[in-house]
């Protein structure tokens, strides 16, 4: 339910964000889906999808493991309740921060792979591994040193 809630919530944010500028910035629609290609990475969403469904299954998990070692009546209950928000809470703060992190690796490897890419590959300059070596023409080469 999760991941419905949030691809609706993604939806929304889109449609409104069109809305907006078409009304308060006075965009056309050709220019509002230019600039949401220029800056939407579809990885984004499904990085939100999946995080949703990790929430959503811990939240299940720990609600269901806690709940079926429920004793002591209506007072156990309560206290079952109380329990398994607190687990939730904290293990979604642990998901969430380990979900980042490793979103914020991924990604910082991504850009730091694509930045080398372009500084090494670009035809603007040349590749290091194409460069003359000075050794490799006799005219360049240092004139042998006389032992003594």
């Amino acid at each position: 339910m999760f991941p419905i809630i949030v691809a609706l919530a993604i939806l929304t944010g889109i449609v409104t964000g069109w809305l907006a500028s078409l009304a308060l910035l006075d965009l056309t629609t050709p220019e509002f889906i230019k600039g949401l290609k220029l800056f939407y990475r579809f990885k984004d969403t499904w990085f939100g999808l999946f995080k949703s469904a990790t929430f959503g299954f811990t939240i299940t998990l720990v609600g269901c493991v806690v709940g079926l070692a429920t004793r002591g009546g209506a007072e156990g209950v309560g206290l079952s309740t109380t329990r398994a928000v607190v687990y939730s809470a904290v293990l979604l703060a642990r998901a969430g921060r380990v979900l980042g992190a490793g979103t914020a690796a991924m990604i910082q490897f991504q850009d730091l792979h694509k930045s080398f890419a372009r500084s090494r590959c670009s035809p603007a300059s040349p590749s290091p591994y194409r460069t003359r070596r000075p050794w490799s023409s006799s005219a360049t080469r240092a004139p042998a040193r006389a032992w003594r």
